[in-house]
């Protein structure tokens, strides 16, 4: 119905935020189980710190556009920080945006 037409351009920045976080391939994982866990930790925690502070921000000018804007925020700091690390600490380039 018309209530769902109304949520197309939330969806469509989650989507992104979600392709995004697939590009990354499997960086996070790779870190937790070559005991790098803390380095993975500190990425995810300030990931979703700029989430959250965003959201903050932004959902009262955007409404859901601006939750999912927050949302793809987190989610772009994380896929790059992950994948950094992962190049960085083990030499291995994860995912497409590893690459």
């Amino acid at each position: 119905g018309a209530d769902f037409t109304l949520a197309r351009p939330a969806l469509v920045v989650l989507s992104l935020a979600f392709i995004v976080n697939a590009l990354t391939g499997t960086a996070g994982y790779m870190l937790i189980m070559t005991e790098h866990a803390s380095t993975a930790a500190r990425w995810f925690a300030l990931a979703a710190t700029i989430a959250i502070i965003s959201q903050w921000l932004l959902i009262p000018l955007l409404g859901t556009v601006g939750a999912a804007l927050g949302t793809l925020s987190g989610l772009a700091l994380l896929a790059f920080g992950l994948t950094r690390s992962t190049r960085r600490l083990l030499g291995i380039k994860t995912g497409l945006i590893g690459r």
